[in-house]
């Protein structure tokens, strides 16, 4: 199941973790830093092609983005 507000707390984590401000996210993930701050706040959800990029850009899985799982990783040999 999907917890927002895990989803809310890890993203911030995970931003934080690469010394990023909403800025340089946003950058990453080709949006803007409103995006990223109203999905920090819990104004808005992010879609699935967004929950991708993210998993990408912090090499985690989209279930630990998500809240559903507490592994980081997947099983993918480049991570």
């Amino acid at each position: 199941m999907y917890h927002f507000e895990t989803f809310r707390q890890r993203l911030i984590a995970l931003r934080n973790e690469k010394g990023w401000d909403q800025v340089q996210l946003a950058d990453r993930l080709n949006t803007s830093k409103s995006t990223i701050s109203m999905y920090e706040s819990g104004k808005r959800k992010p879609g699935y092609e967004m929950l991708c990029k993210m998993s990408e850009v912090f090499r985690v899985s989209s279930d630990y983005i998500m809240g559903i799982s507490d592994i980081r990783r997947g099983d993918r040999p480049d991570w």
